[in-house]
């Protein structure tokens, strides 16, 4: 079961474009300064949260951790990601995962990400690793490594914001939609293109299994080739995802129908890392 850290599948990634290799700085162009970064840029916190199926009960855990403030070739804040999973439904099938990211604070969406996966038990050199890069022509690049296999490169050109599943949570929370406002993005998980689609439908709705309020927002997950032409190979999914009403909107709940069962991503707790000091559980966390 590839539910270690995010219920996006990781096959079937759509049809290849042909675009060239970005060159040497590329990405750097003559710009304006870059404008200060949003408030709201969620940065120097760890979060963790219990991942569950239905009766199952708990599948896995997934660890989330955001670092300091650091400057991109185009003045831009950016913010290191790094999330960590593992999972397995009946003990059979485990995963782990890793996503690393830079998020672009101006761009809403990662300059460049890292997603590793590997089965419990292997090696960290048998460890398949997609890497991606985004850069300001609306240009994506893509390489697997898988060990054993010649590397392949995918890449394509799209003005929908793309970015990994890191990003887009980040996307989310640095600037949820505004109440009724949908947003629309892409997200690349591995080499597997989909396209999102998020309405913010209440600014106060109780999180399930907790005693807080969050802001709700509903989506849409859709798969699609790389020329953005529907993927009927695979198949879509809703979600429903809470965040913090607080600025740094941190999610608290994330729900994903798969099958007959949701699964479940529930925030269990988050502390600031600044100076190593332990925070207060935030609103909607518990024990595991």
């Amino acid at each position: 079961m590839r539910l270690a850290c995010w219920p996006f599948e990781v096959e079937g990634q759509g049809n290849i474009a042909t675009l060239p290799a970005p060159a040497a700085g590329s990405a750097v162009s003559s710009q304006p300064p870059a404008p200060p970064p949003p408030a709201s840029l969620p940065r120097n916190e760890v979060a963790r949260y219990d991942i569950r199926y239905g009766l199952f009960g708990s599948i896995g855990a997934l660890s989330v951790s955001a670092g300091g403030l650091t400057t991109a070739g185009n003045g831009a804040a950016v913010v290191k990601l790094r999330g960590v999973g593992r999972g397995a439904l009946l003990g059979l099938g485990g995963m782990q995962r890793r996503i690393e990211a830079d998020f672009d604070s101006q761009a809403l969406g990662s300059r460049r990400w890292t997603v590793g996966r590997r089965k419990e038990g292997q090696r960290d050199d048998e460890e398949t690793v997609d890497t991606g890069e985004r850069n300001d022509q609306g240009e994506t690049h893509l390489q697997r490594h898988k060990p054993g296999q010649p590397d392949e490169t995918q890449a394509f050109k799209s003005s929908l914001p793309t970015s990994d599943p890191l990003g887009m949570i980040w996307r989310f929370r640095t600037a949820p939609p505004a109440l009724g406002a949908t947003d629309t993005m892409q997200v690349l998980d591995g080499l597997a293109l989909w396209r999102v689609k998020a309405t913010t439908v209440s600014q106060n709705d109780t999180v399930p299994d907790g005693a807080v309020g969050g802001i709700r927002l509903e989506g849409e997950i859709t798969p699609v080739h790389y020329d953005g032409s529907p993927d009927p190979e695979r198949t879509g999914r809703r979600f429903r995802l809470w965040l913090d009403r607080q600025a740094s909107h941190l999610p608290l709940r994330l729900e994903v129908p798969v099958g007959p069962l949701d699964l479940v991503m529930q925030l269990v707790d988050a502390k600031p890392m600044a100076d190593g000091q332990v925070g207060t559980p935030a609103p909607g966390a518990r024990s595991l």
